[in-house]
């Protein structure tokens, strides 16, 4: 699917994109502006499964720019790209189906905007 720019982000309040949720398990994609993470959440419990030390600097100190956020998945090959630059694939054999969300953890409401959020099939 597709995402555009949140407004902003900082480095502690992470954004990110769920895929294949299924019950209480599901994969994050997640990034701030230190670092971006493939995460396996199994409930209460969460598995750093690839970590790369360069974030997304999306908004932070003013920028305003829209970035266009994508995410691919084919089997059980999981890619995030940004402005059509990769930045970090990974393999997990773990959740095969599942639903897609968004989320953010940041404390204030009207700092974070999503546009034109989309899934597509192949």
């Amino acid at each position: 699917g597709d995402v555009y720019k949140p407004v902003s982000t900082n480095a502690g309040y992470p954004i990110g994109i769920i895929v294949r949720a299924n019950n209480v398990n599901y994969l994050l994609y997640q990034w701030d502006c230190r670092s971006t993470d493939w995460i396996l959440v199994n409930g209460s419990s969460t598995h750093t499964i690839a970590h790369l030390d360069q974030g997304i600097n999306t908004g932070y100190g003013g920028d305003t720019s829209k970035y266009h956020m994508h995410i691919e998945i084919n089997g059980q090959t999981y890619t995030g790209s940004v402005n059509e630059r990769l930045y970090l694939t990974v393999s997990d054999p773990t959740l095969i189906n599942g639903l897609v969300g968004l989320t953010v953890n940041y404390p204030k409401e009207d700092t974070f905007r999503f546009d034109d959020f989309k899934v597509t099939l192949p």
